[in-house]
């Protein structure tokens, strides 16, 4: 590994955050950084131009990366269980539930309440862990919406100069047509 990905992967590497995944604003900040500080000549690109390129082509691993989490074969499997899981907790619940229904107060019934309510913390944990996933997932589409705008918004600020360029270049043409033929 060469010494810029090196500062590029320790770079990744500090944003890594409660979750154990990396903050991907941070991580682009430091990619900025990083990709700043490095020397340039007339070949390469302008390091503010390399910084973004940088930071979108981490942005679109981190997404590639968060979409093979869930959809990939390991993420697949996990969510199965999961499911399984939920499905079986509820299952039980539900009969104990209907059990609880038929007994007199005893400790049996105690018993199954007791079994019913660590089932429902069960089904809550799977709610929760599901919840975060779908924040994760929207937080890293929210990510790459912001790079498609930004690439619109320098698509456009391209468009305007050129266009105002134009603009400039007909306005002297002009300027130096009025002149030519005034001195005539």
């Amino acid at each position: 590994m060469g010494k810029l990905e090196a500062e590029l992967t320790q770079a990744i590497e500090s944003s890594v955050g409660d979750l154990g995944i990396p903050d991907p604003l941070k991580a682009g900040k430091n990619i900025e950084k990083v990709i700043e500080k490095q020397e340039g000549n007339l070949l390469i690109l302008d390091p503010r131009i390399q910084a973004d390129n940088a930071i979108k082509d981490w942005n679109q691993q981190y997404t590639r990366g968060q979409s093979e989490s869930v959809l990939g074969v390991e993420g697949q499997r996990v969510q199965s269980q999961e499911a399984a899981i939920t499905n079986d907790a509820t299952a039980q619940s539900s009969e104990n539930a209907a059990a609880a229904q038929q007994d007199v107060i005893t400790q049996d019934i105690l018993k199954k309440v007791a079994i019913q309510n660590l089932q429902n913390v069960v089904i809550a944990k799977s709610i929760h862990s599901e919840a975060q996933k779908q924040s994760r997932s929207l937080a890293v589409a929210n990510i790459n919406l912001a790079d498609i705008s930004n690439r619109l918004d320098e698509q456009a600020a391209a468009k305007d100069q050129e266009s105002n360029a134009a603009t400039r270049q007909i306005i002297q043409s002009a300027a130096a047509n009025d002149s030519f033929w005034k001195n005539q």
